[in-house]
């Protein structure tokens, strides 16, 4: 028998925990089942039933709670592990990946390590720049930051409140009132959240908490489950198997979550969890071979996801390289339950005097302060890594025309970058630079680029370049993809133009039913945006109106007949708003979509892994585009489309990661500032004389 396994282990919920791994591993390398990710809630449970049990027993045994072996206790079944995984992974991500993924790789491990990655997610979502970047192999950890935020305040909560109830009840039934008003609270909250923060609510601990409340609940509700006949117990396990499963099966990543889409998984958890000590039915969970997966799954937990990720970017997604990286992580946590978390969870000869009293109190109140603080930690990233461009320094520079690519050669430089990529130390912008470091000048702090708060939404920030009292003005409105051909535009006009530029973060001029971004009611204060920025054109009486959209827009366009006829709806509308007397209303396209580079470029590989072919959903958003631009000019207004997917791709639909050494995009859709800059007798070409002063 394992020197570390309790007196009153329980077979079924190592069981238990092997089919909550099952679940989240299967979920990450092969994306089946569509609600795989429940696994996790399933821990949730889990957790806050068996640490609740911990701290009942000492509370029934000592009448108080030594918060002090509670700490000391968590920090030898988590850190080891934590610690080597963290470790490995800074240094693959080293040696594999170039600075941006690399430090950002490394601030996850900071951030897993103070037990505040769920914090960084939530900022790092929140980060217009970063939406779009590669995914971390550390993230999984934020569910991990989520139980341990939980273990610092509700040992805490638990040892001011129980002194107050014990004047009226037993020590359970004070356990069970906090629990009950915390998972109240919790569910309240996370109403609120779903509707007003949908992103930020699924790392939300307090959104969560009811989830590990649950568990906490049915840990003081033990004995009297026990008690129950067994007829019912049976009943009720399976029915908790089976909601788990059917949560598995049903939800995917739609589904509106974690509330209320949580509660199928948690319920169907305490009720396998409160029954399954004594039922004949949980015999399944006793599987020798399920029982060994469940003891090995805190490591596998940890692994999985590095490996995945490492995977995937050296040898390309596909289910054997997944199944490959699985059974490496498998081994890797075998090894690792083995010599590193089975050592530190034996007991130790050493037993220190348990602290009690206020120094628990204290004690408890420092480990909170220091959560408080490394989160607060996380939300300094950007100016501590140097990632922060001065944009108004920026924006008054004008490109060096010299580098500007020849029309005539353009075709050539394009499909060089699919036959001859270039070597990484070639590439402008350096692969090395930070993603804010590449992008347009316009969209970055200081910029132009408005968030859809409501201060921007009343007084936006507005860039400029050129003359006040130049002969001819241009504007560019739109969203973030709008803003980021500012430089090709300012180079292709020149002097005599005074160009001024105005954007909001996701909300172009062109809306459709289904447009979404992590602001709060941002179809309303998308429709605010798109007249702030009309009456502003009307108000600069330009030219030249340039607009465009991304298209991550057109993707999120809700298909009720068409997509391709919605938008071509929805950019009738949004040109017709710009056109006027003595204009001209330019749509430019938008550069195809396609891997962020930190996502796909390794110190191994190069940029060859980045070239893609072009989305259909490019090509149809273009099509769309001309047509109302047509429908414009046939209508007697003013308008020019300016179709761009040529580029950036081949005529047979291969786009590659550079041109001309150049970086096309700094993230998924962006193109980089150089690139745009680059492009300018390009477009200047494509204008004709719409160009000239």
């Amino acid at each position: 028998m394992d020197a570390a396994r309790p007196k009153n282990f329980r077979e079924d919920i190592a069981g238990l925990r092997g089919i909550a791994v099952l679940l989240v591993v299967a979920y990450h390398a092969f994306a089946f089942p569509s609600g795989g990710y429940v696994g996790v809630d399933v821990f949730f449970v889990l957790s806050g039933f068996l640490i609740t049990g911990i701290l009942l027993r000492d509370l029934q045994d000592h009448a108080q709670l030594s918060i002090a072996r509670f700490y000391v206790r968590r920090a030898r079944r988590v850190l080891p592990a934590a610690l080597v995984v963290l470790g490995v992974t800074c240094v693959a991500a080293a040696l594999v990946w170039f600075a941006p993924r690399a430090v950002a790789t490394w601030w996850d491990a900071v951030a897993s390590l103070s037990f505040v990655e769920n914090v960084r997610l939530i900022r790092t979502g929140a980060d217009y720049l970063q939406s779009g970047a590669a995914s971390s192999p550390l993230q999984h950890f934020w569910s991990l930051a989520v139980e341990e935020q939980f273990y610092a305040v509700w040992p805490l909560l638990l040892l001011m409140a129980v002194p107050i109830l014990r004047r009226w009840l037993p020590p359970r039934g004070s356990v069970a009132v906090c629990a009950g008003l915390m998972i109240a609270g919790s569910i309240a909250w996370a109403v609120v959240s779903a509707t007003t923060r949908p992103d930020a609510s699924y790392f939300d601990p307090v959104v969560r908490a009811w989830e590990l409340g649950a568990g906490a609940l049915l840990a003081t509700a033990a004995p009297v489950v026990g008690r129950l006949p067994r007829w019912l117990r049976e009943s009720a396990f399976v029915l908790g198997l089976v909601a788990i499963v059917l949560a598995a099966c049903v939800l995917d990543d739609g589904a509106a979550f974690p509330w209320p889409g949580a509660a199928l998984p948690v319920v169907g958890t305490v009720l396998v969890l409160g029954t399954g000590a004594s039922v004949v039915a949980a015999l399944p969970l006793r599987w020798r071979g399920l029982r060994y997966l469940g003891r090995t799954s805190y490591s596998l937990y940890l692994w999985h996801l590095p490996v995945l990720v490492v995977a995937a970017s050296l040898a390309g997604p596909s289910p054997l390289v997944a199944l490959l990286a699985v059974g490496i992580s498998f081994l890797f946590a075998v090894l690792t339950e083995r010599y590193v978390e089975r050592p530190f969870l034996r007991p130790s000869a050493r037993r220190s005097s348990p602290v009690r009293g206020p120094g628990s109190l204290a004690l408890g109140g420092l480990v909170t302060t220091v959560l408080v603080l490394a989160a607060g930690v996380q939300w300094m990233e950007p100016s501590l890594s140097g990632t922060t461009t001065p944009a108004r320094a920026a924006i008054a520079d004008r490109h060096d025309r010299s580098s500007a690519i020849d029309p005539a050669d353009l075709s050539t430089f394009v499909a060089r970058g699919l036959t001859e990529p270039p070597d990484p130390v070639d590439v402008e912008p350096g692969i090395d630079l930070p993603a804010r470091a590449t992008v347009a000048p316009a969209l970055v702090d200081g910029g132009c680029k408005n968030d859809l708060l409501p201060d921007e939404l009343d007084d936006p920030s507005v860039c400029s370049w050129g003359d006040d009292d130049a002969p001819r003005t241009a504007v560019v409105v739109g969203d973030s993809i709008a803003l980021s051909w500012t430089p090709a535009i300012v180079d292709a006009l020149g002097a005599g133009w005074r160009i001024e530029a105005m954007g909001f973060a996701s909300c172009s001029m062109v809306w459709t039913p289904g447009q979404t971004s992590r602001a709060v009611d941002h179809t309303a204060r998308c429709a605010t945006a798109r007249d702030v920025m009309r009456h502003w054109v009307d108000d600069r009486r330009p030219d030249l109106v340039f607009t465009s959209t991304s298209e991550g827009s057109f993707r999120s366009t809700e298909d009720a007949t068409s997509v391709e006829e919605r938008w071509y709806t929805g950019a009738v509308d949004g040109y017709r708003q710009l056109a006027g007397p003595g204009r001209t209303v330019v749509a430019l396209g938008a550069p195809p979509e396609g891997a962020p580079v930190d996502a796909c470029a390794t110190r191994f590989t190069g940029v060859s892994a980045c070239s893609g072919a072009l989305p259909t959903a490019a090509i149809k958003k273009d099509r769309a585009e001309a047509s109302a631009v047509a429908t414009l000019v046939a209508s007697g207004q003013d308008a020019r489309h300016v179709a761009v997917l040529d580029w950036f791709c081949t005529v047979d639909g291969a786009c590659p990661a550079t041109i001309d050494r150049t970086l096309v995009r700094s993230d998924s859709g962006h193109m980089t500032g150089l690139m745009s800059g680059r492009l300018a007798l390009v477009l200047r070409d494509a204008l004709g004389s719409l160009a000239r002063s």
